[in-house]
């Protein structure tokens, strides 16, 4: 597998993990409640740096629509066996929210702070049977998803 398409489904997981946290009737964090939009829509996320398996990926960038991440995510995770892990939102402010997701072999804590109105940082910190991994990412929200041609 090549470093981009590892960094795709590491942004993929990261970013499946926020409607994870709405599904296990969680509120939606705070801190995406003031992006317009919220957490659906196009989103530029851009590598910073990385630690572990992550260091690799620092300086990668890539645009990804959160509506086909959710579903790609609710698939991996049924056909993985992850949908059995717990996610808990353990902070939530309007310029913080911390979300710790546990499974069999790994867990993972995601660290998300405003940067701007449709901006944020975003920290991964990830133990697992492959050693630790961080990556510090930026998102920005680019607007809606472009809508999905007629398939009839």
């Amino acid at each position: 597998m090549n470093a981009i398409t590892s960094a795709a489904i590491l942004i993929a997981v990261t970013i499946s993990l926020l409607p994870l946290v709405h599904a296990q009737d969680m509120p939606l964090p705070k801190l995406l409640q003031g992006i317009p939009g919220g957490e659906k829509g196009r989103w530029k996320m851009e590598v910073l740096e990385g630690t572990g398996r992550g260091a690799s990926r620092a300086g990668m960038s890539m645009t990804v629509c959160t509506d086909n991440v959710m579903d790609l995510a609710q698939r991996r995770d049924k056909d993985t066996g992850a949908a059995s892990c717990r996610h808990k939102l353990v902070k939530d402010t309007a310029d913080e929210a911390v979300v710790e997701s546990e499974c069999r072999e790994r867990k993972r804590t995601l660290t998300m702070k405003r940067e701007s109105d449709t901006s944020m940082l975003l920290t991964l910190e990830s133990n697992g049977p492959r050693g630790p991994e961080s990556m510090k990412m930026r998102s920005t929200r680019r607007g809606s998803c472009p809508a999905q041609p007629d398939q009839r």
